[in-house]
C-alpha cells in the first residue's frame, strides 16, 4: 500500500511540473529596474525602467534621449505605458504622467509631478483610467483635466484590465472591485482571503471567460460569468507580479521566484531560474513585466535587466 502511494506521489509531481530548458538573451541594464515595454509602428521595442526610458536598438539597450538631447526622465521610475495613436504613447510614472510624441520625439508632463502613476487602462475615446497612490483617477484627454474617483478607498491602486465594453477589474489594497462605466457603479468582490489578500497582477483570458489573479500567495482564476474564485493548487506560493497570455495559449507568469510557465490545458507548468552557472539562464529572478512582441518574442522585464526569450530558444 505505502509503494503504491508512493509511486502515486510521484506521478502526481511529474505531472504538475514538466522540466524543460529555456535559453534567454539577456540584457543588464546595470541594476535597474524594467517595468514595462511597448512596440512601436516601426517595430522599435521600448522600456520603461527605474531610471527612465530605454530602446532596443537591434543589438542592445540605450537609454532614450529627446530630440534636444536632454533626458527629462532620467532617474524616474516609469511603471506603465499605453498607446494613444501611432505616435503618442502616454507613460505612468513616479512622477506624474508623460505624453511621448516619437514623431517629433518629445517628452511632455500632462500632470502633477506629485502624481504617481502604477497602472493605466484605455476607459474610452477620451478618458483614461490611473491607478495612483492616492486611488483611482480618471483623466480626460480632451479638457487634460483629472478627477479622482471618491467611489472607491482611495488606496494605492494597481492593477486594472478591461473586462469587456463598459467593465472594468479595478486591484487595490483593500480588494477588488467591478467597475461598470455605462451604469457608473463600483461592486466590491469578495476574494476569498487567506494568509494574504493583495492582489498584484491581472490578466484577462476572454476566449475562456476568466480572469488569472496574481497575489502575493499564488495564482487564482475568477470566473466572469459565475463570479467564483478559484484558487490554482499545483501552483506554488509565491507573489505573481505580472502575467500574460502568449499566442500559443500558455499564461505566462513572473513572480520573486523566476518564470512560470503554466498549462491551463494540462494542469502543469514550467519552472525557470537565474543561474550563475548558465549565461542563457534568467538575468534575474524578480520579474516584473512580460510582453510579447509582434514575432512572437517574449521579452521579460526583472529586477536587474531583460531576459528576451526566442520561440526555437527551447531545450527538451
Amino acid at each position: 500500500m505505502l509503494v503504491s502511494l508512493l509511486l502515486l506521489q510521484l506521478c502526481i509531481s511529474s505531472y504538475a511540473q514538466i522540466e524543460r530548458t529555456r535559453e534567454f538573451v539577456n540584457f543588464d541594464k546595470g541594476g535597474a529596474f524594467v517595468h514595462c515595454f511597448f512596440q512601436d509602428e516601426k517595430g522599435v521595442i521600448w522600456m520603461g525602467t527605474s531610471n527612465g526610458l530605454s530602446m532596443f536598438d537591434g543589438q542592445k539597450v540605450c537609454r532614450h534621449k529627446v530630440l534636444d538631447g536632454s533626458d527629462v526622465l532620467k532617474g524616474t521610475f516609469i511603471y506603465c505605458t499605453l498607446k494613444q495613436d501611432d505616435v503618442h504613447f502616454y507613460l505612468g510614472t513616479e512622477k506624474g504622467l508623460y505624453l511621448l510624441d516619437l514623431k517629433s520625439d518629445t517628452c511632455q508632463l500632462l500632470s502633477s509631478p506629485t502624481m504617481s502613476i502604477r497602472a493605466i487602462e484605455q476607459m474610452n475615446d477620451s478618458v483614461i483610467l490611473l491607478g495612483t497612490l492616492n486611488g483611482l483617477i480618471k483623466y480626460d484627454t480632451g479638457r487634460n483635466t483629472f478627477q479622482p474617483v471618491d467611489k472607491i478607498p482611495q488606496l494605492p491602486t494597481n492593477p486594472i484590465v478591461r473586462l469587456d465594453k463598459s467593465r472594468f477589474l479595478i486591484a487595490n489594497y483593500q480588494g477588488l472591485y467591478l467597475y461598470d462605466e455605462s451604469a457608473d457603479t463600483y461592486e466590491y468582490l469578495s476574494v476569498p482571503s487567506e494568509e494574504s489578500s493583495l492582489i498584484l497582477s491581472l490578466e484577462v483570458d476572454s476566449a475562456n471567460r476568466w480572469v488569472w489573479i496574481g497575489r502575493e500567495n499564488g495564482l487564482w482564476k475568477y470566473d466572469i460569468s459565475s463570479g467564483k474564485f478559484t484558487r490554482i493548487t499545483p501552483f506554488p506560493h509565491t507573489p505573481v507580479k505580472n502575467m500574460h497570455i502568449s499566442a500559443d495559449g500558455l499564461l505566462w507568469l513572473g513572480t520573486d521566484n523566476g518564470l512560470y510557465i503554466y498549462d491551463e490545458s494540462l494542469n502543469r507548468y514550467e519552472h525557470a531560474v537565474h543561474s550563475s552557472q548558465n549565461t542563457k539562464s534568467l538575468v534575474n529572478n524578480i520579474i516584473w513585466h512580460i510582453f510579447e512582441d509582434r514575432d512572437g518574442n517574449i521579452w521579460l522585464g526583472t529586477g536587474s535587466g531583460i531576459s528576451l526569450y526566442y520561440n526555437s530558444h527551447m531545450v527538451e
